[in-house]
Order: structure tokens, then sequence, then C-alpha cells
């Protein structure tokens, strides 16, 4: 973006409007971190938040923000942790004020974020990937039926 020129919310809404228009109504918007507007114009559409954070204190402290916004929306959320053992930020607190669950849990693989860096799928990089990530989308397909 640049000054003056069109916004990122207006993008996002948008892009909410064009996926809207499909005839399967499941779709996945990826947003920047934190709670600021581009998060919020996302939001209004989704049936479902699902945060994703590592386990450091900005993450928590991230987390918190994104779970005071998405409550006030009234919109359902559940989180996965990613880079797991990279940090020590305990997150039971949290989700237990929140009411929220935890339906994936990464843990840091410098063999992973290498093949990444060279192209290569996660899902024939690392089988237990894979089985974390298949698990996640039928949760995450659970809680939208």
């Amino acid at each position: 973006l640049r000054v003056g020129s069109i916004n990122s919310v207006h993008v996002i809404e948008a892009a909410v409007k064009e996926a809207s228009a499909f005839d399967n109504s499941d779709w996945v918007m990826d947003c920047a971190p934190g709670a600021a507007c581009p998060v919020a114009a996302a939001l209004r559409s989704a049936d479902l938040a699902l945060l994703v954070t590592e386990p450091t204190p900005f993450g928590l402290s991230d987390l918190q923000g994104l779970l005071e916004l998405t409550s006030e929306m009234g919109i359902p959320a559940a989180l996965v942790i990613n880079k797991m053992g990279m940090g020590d930020a305990s997150f039971d607190d949290i989700c237990e004020r929140y009411g929220v669950e935890v339906l994936a849990r990464y843990p840091f693989s410098r063999s992973l974020a290498e093949s990444g860096a060279r192209g290569e799928s996660p899902y024939r990089a690392d089988a237990s990937w894979a089985r974390t990530t298949d698990s996640l989308w039928e949760a995450i397909e659970g809680r939208l039926s």
C-alpha cells in the first residue's frame, strides 16, 4: 500500500464480497497479525476466527487483543499454536478465560523451515505436520457444520 492508495480495509471488503459470490460458502481469509482495522474488517463476515500464535510474550499479548476483538464481535474463536518449543508462554489461562480451544499445536522444526525455504510442500516434508493439519481441518469443518 502506498500513501493515497486504497487502504487494506477496502481491499479486504472487496475480497470478502468476491468470495461470497461463489456457491461454496467455505473459504479462508488470512490476515495480518494483530487486532487492527484490517483484521476487524475480515472478521465481520467470519463464522469462525482461527487464531494462530506463537508461544512468546508478544504472541500472548497479540492473542489477548484478538480474543477481546472476537469476543466483542460475537465471533467464535479457536487457536493454533505454531512453533511450540520456541518460547515459554502458556496459553492455559487465556484459553480458559475466553473459552477457546487449542485445535492444533505445531512444534518448531528447523528441517521443515528449511524445506519450506526450498519451496517444498510441508505435506511431503513432514508426515507429522500433515497429520496435524488434516486433524485441524477436520476440527474446523466440525465447528462450521
